[in-house]
C-alpha cells in the first residue's frame, strides 16, 4: 500500500504502470503536474495583469516535482507569463522568498506541493498577507488559514481513503 509517493509510483518502482499495476501492492497518487496549468489558470483569472510569478518549491523534492516544473514550462508559456523559481530548504528560509519575489515584482505566487508547507500553512498564508501576494496552494488548509486560493487534492481524505483501503486489505 503507498499513498503520497510523489507524481510517479512507476519512477520509483513500486508498479509496472498506473494502468496495470500487477504484483500486491495498491495506493494512492497526487498527479500534482496535472494540476499545475489550472493554478496558473485561476492565478491569471483573478488577477489579468499578472505576468511574473514566483514558484515557490521545497528543494528537498526536486526529483518528485520535475513534472510538475514540466507543466509549468508549458503552462506559463501558453499564458505568457513568467515563473520565477524559488527553492526553500525549511521554514527559516520562508521570508526570504516573499522577499525576493517581492523584489522582482511578481505579481503573484504559486507554492508547490510540500510537506513543510503544509505543516506551515499557516506561516505562509501570512506571509503572503503581508506582501500583498495573491497566493494559490495544492492544499485546502492554505485559503481556510487566509491565503488568497487554493487548488489541489484535500490530503485529509486521502488520508481517510488509505486508511479505509489498509482496513480492507488486513
Amino acid at each position: 500500500m503507498f499513498a503520497g509517493v510523489g507524481e510517479d509510483p512507476v519512477h520509483y518502482g513500486l508498479v509496472r504502470s498506473l494502468a496495470s499495476p500487477g504484483g500486491n501492492i495498491t495506493g494512492l497518487v497526487t498527479l500534482y503536474a496535472d494540476l499545475v496549468a489550472k493554478q496558473l489558470e485561476l492565478i491569471k483569472e483573478a488577477v489579468p495583469s499578472v505576468s511574473r510569478v514566483t514558484v515557490v518549491w521545497d528543494a528537498g523534492l526536486e526529483q518528485a516535482l520535475a513534472p510538475s516544473f514540466k507543466s509549468l514550462k508549458v503552462a506559463a508559456q501558453a499564458l505568457g507569463m513568467q515563473p520565477q523559481l524559488v527553492s526553500v530548504r525549511g521554514p527559516n528560509d520562508f521570508a526570504g522568498v516573499f522577499r525576493a519575489a517581492a523584489s522582482a515584482r511578481a505579481g503573484a505566487l504559486i507554492l508547490f506541493p510540500s510537506p513543510t508547507f503544509f505543516v506551515h500553512h499557516v506561516r505562509m498564508a501570512s506571509l503572503a498577507a503581508v506582501y500583498r501576494f495573491p497566493a494559490i496552494s495544492p492544499f485546502p488548509e492554505f485559503a481556510q488559514a487566509g491565503g488568497f486560493m487554493t487548488y489541489g487534492p484535500n490530503l485529509l481524505k486521502i488520508a481517510g481513503y488509505a486508511a479505509r483501503m489498509v482496513d480492507r486489505i488486513l
